[in-house]
């Protein structure tokens, strides 16, 4: 076992400077790692991480640490600071989705686009400008709506009634 692990050190001390490029790595597995958990947590403890190994690491370079202790650090700061950008792009993307118990409803909107026609007609992407029974930021900012007959044209204003479903799942 101790020669195990003595070719291990030997095998690690000769890749020493290849190890920074694993940085890059260890940023994707913070990214990876954020899209994993079960619950959304909360901005400020992920970015505090974050910020909190980055100072550590900046600290260590600068108080002369071991090598192998600055490169632990910094694949911790990697890893965290992928974890935080993954969280902050989330909050930055969020849009309000239809609920999932809502009943028929009008919709209010524009057309933005034509999809492609499915087996019940044209899927028609719409800006809703209004949705009854929603607030104005519970309103979301697409909705898919499917039409039978010929499709309005892009730009056009649109009004229908149905049923609002929230995105399936992630798969």
């Amino acid at each position: 076992m101790a020669r195990l692990f003595a070719s291990l050190v030997t095998d690690a001390r000769a890749q020493a400077e290849r190890w920074p490029l694993w940085s890059s790595v260890c940023f994707g597995a913070g990214c990876g790692a954020y899209f994993t958990l079960k619950a959304e947590p909360a901005t400020w403890p992920v970015a505090l991480g974050a910020a909190v190994l980055l100072g550590a690491w900046i600290f260590g370079r600068a108080r002369g640490l071991p090598r192998w202790a600055t490169l632990i650090l910094l694949m911790l700061a990697c890893f965290a600071g992928g974890m935080a950008v993954a969280k902050l792009r989330t909050d930055a993307v969020a849009a309000p989705i239809a609920p999932a118990d809502m009943a028929p409803t009008q919709v209010e909107g524009w057309v933005i686009d034509v999809d492609s026609s499915g087996q019940n007609g044209a899927r028609v992407v719409v800006a809703p400008v209004r949705v009854r029974g929603l607030a104005p930021e519970q309103t979301p900012e697409r909705l898919r709506v499917t039409v039978k007959g010929t499709p309005p044209p892009p730009g056009a204003p649109i009004r229908v009634f149905g049923i609002l479903n929230p995105p399936p799942p992630p798969a």
